[in-house]
């Protein structure tokens, strides 16, 4: 097995402490890491701003925001999660610049693909695709940090890490505000990776983390490829899922697992997908993950085993 890498586990504890409560250890942790890790800058300084605004600490949230638009750094503020800042007198202004901000980078956008190879001289092989979340950090070179292409790859497996050219934040893209485009993305990227290395398209293997969870279930749902497995880590409901769609990827012996962290609860989006699935007869599996919330576990190269055992295991 591999061992995460030191900025996970920093970020790790930084999550952990942030989730219980402790708030000043968790910002002393983030000044820590700006001096071991001055290259994640941007990640350390949004969990800066997360971490004040989960101890309601909401003006200071909106300095730090100020601050970070006027050294060139934007923000995902159309997400829910920041309405309570937006009573705060300068908060309209600050929403203007950093959509000013948001939009010239999303100007020269593009989607992006890595692709990782097993060892052994090149022949047809099954594919492993991967999908970032949405959000802060969330891109093709932090996903390949926390989703390890290890147990693809001693299955045989090609592993492409993707990237959406749909710019959420400063280093953090998304898949969910365009279903659509995303479809055609992930489709667009698929083939490129074709054009150069043979795929078995028999058994290709799509996962990802929350934005990218979900982008994963509406690929099943809208049948863009047939896929041998589904990998939904920390997933809400699309809204384009029907029991059509589930009983056609049934029929075509698709398997699907589901994970969440133990300190969400029961998350009820994630338990009607599962009475859709089951309802359909499509194989799936649930894995909590011990001790985090809504996040990819330090111990995610164990579950991707697990995860990969099930969806692989011959018919029964």
């Amino acid at each position: 097995m591999t061992t995460p890498t030191p900025f996970r586990l920093l970020d790790a504890r930084i999550d952990a402490l942030c989730d219980s409560g402790e708030h000043s250890q968790a910002l002393a942790l983030i000044d820590e890491g700006l001096q071991r890790f001055p290259e994640r800058r941007v990640e350390l300084e949004n969990s800066r701003i997360f971490c004040h605004r989960a101890a309601g600490e909401l003006d200071r949230c909106l300095e730090l925001l100020e601050e970070g638009v006027s050294q060139s750094r934007f923000f995902g503020l159309h997400w829910k999660s920041w309405e309570g800042l937006r009573a705060l007198s300068g908060y309209l202004e600050l929403e203007r610049r950093n959509r000013a901000l948001r939009d010239r980078a999303q100007v020269d956008a593009m989607p992006r693909c890595r692709v990782v190879t097993p060892p052994g001289p090149a022949a047809r092989r099954p594919l492993a695709l991967v999908l970032h979340g949405d959000g802060n950090g969330c891109n093709l070179e932090t996903m390949a940090e926390a989703w390890p292409a290890e147990p693809y790859l001693a299955r045989g497996f090609l592993v492409a890490y993707l990237q959406s050219s749909r710019v959420e934040c400063t280093n953090g893209y998304g898949w969910t505000r365009d279903y659509g485009r995303s479809r055609s993305e992930i489709h667009g990227l698929l083939q490129q990776v074709a054009e150069i290395h043979p795929v078995d398209e028999s058994c290709i293997v799509i996962g990802g983390f929350s934005g990218g969870a979900m982008a994963s279930i509406d690929l099943l749902c809208e049948g863009v490829f047939p896929l041998k497995g589904v990998i939904a880590l920390c997933p809400a409901r699309t809204g384009g899922e029907s029991p059509a769609a589930f009983a056609r990827a049934a029929r075509e012996g698709t398997r699907a697992v589901l994970m969440e962290g133990e300190r969400s609860g029961l998350v009820s989006d994630q338990e009607e997908l599962m009475a859709q699935l089951r309802e359909v007869g499509l194989s799936h599996l649930f894995l909590a993950n011990a001790g985090i919330g809504h996040s990819i576990p330090l111990d995610m190269e164990r579950k991707l085993e697990e995860t990969l055992d099930f969806i692989l295991s011959p018919e029964s």
